[in-house]
């Protein structure tokens, strides 16, 4: 399974890659704040590269968040959906706590947070995401993403289709975000700000439906 697979990676030294042939994989163990991925979300605690071969799920089926990465470990995920995260905490997809994080061709979709509803980034994190999809997530704060005394860097993605109560895209409560040739649009929010929030940084070409009250862009930039 990809749970033994990580718990595997996690017991070795040094950094691993693990490659999924097209399926869908459930989480099945119930059992959250367990953090050696025996059970609840999969705890990363070592460096790992998760890439993709087709049509690739990762699906938490409501058990708990996806994935949790450890501080001072790095994850890369590669061409997967990550999907059915749901925490009343952080990052319903996933939640860095310190680490660096690097999605690139995938999606975030479907799932559900406290605050972050596919990418919570915290403590001094690094979230790198590249070519990706980031839609139909739900969180009270930062739909989509929320950045928290950390840096994040999205290149040529799309962030949609998220709601959240405050900021319903992209959340950036302290740190750095920075933006380029990305769309950050369609995202709602019931109280205010429905794409962005917080400083911004914009490399160049972006779309950024409505920027409220977002320092560092322009609406459509």
């Amino acid at each position: 399974t990809l749970r033994a697979a990580i718990q595997e990676t996690n017991a070795l030294a040094g950094a691993n890659t693990v490659y999924l042939p097209a399926g869908t994989y459930t989480l099945t163990r119930a059992g959250a704040d367990e953090d050696q991925g025996a059970s609840g979300d999969l705890d990363i605690r070592d460096n790992l590269t998760i890439i993709g071969s087709g049509q690739v799920t990762i699906d938490a089926g409501q058990l708990d968040r996806v994935f949790d990465v450890a501080d001072g470990k790095t994850l890369t995920l590669r061409g997967v959906t990550v999907t059915g995260g749901k925490t009343t905490s952080l990052g319903g997809g996933l939640r860095n706590a310190g680490g660096t994080v690097i999605v690139e061709q995938a999606t975030f979709s479907g799932n559900e947070a406290g605050s972050g509803g596919a990418l919570a980034n915290l403590l001094d994190g690094i979230l790198i995401v590249r070519s990706s999809t980031v839609s139909g997530n739900t969180a009270s704060t930062g739909g989509a993403v929320l950045n928290d005394d950390s840096t994040v860097t999205i290149t040529s993605s799309t962030v949609t289709a998220n709601t959240a109560t405050q900021a319903g895209g992209l959340a950036n409560l302290s740190g750095t975000v920075n933006l380029k040739n990305t769309i950050i649009a369609g995202n709602t929010a019931s109280s205010a700000n429905p794409d962005v929030s917080g400083a911004i940084a914009s490399v160049g070409n972006n779309l950024v439906g409505i920027v409220g009250n977002a320092t560092g862009l322009a609406n459509g930039n």
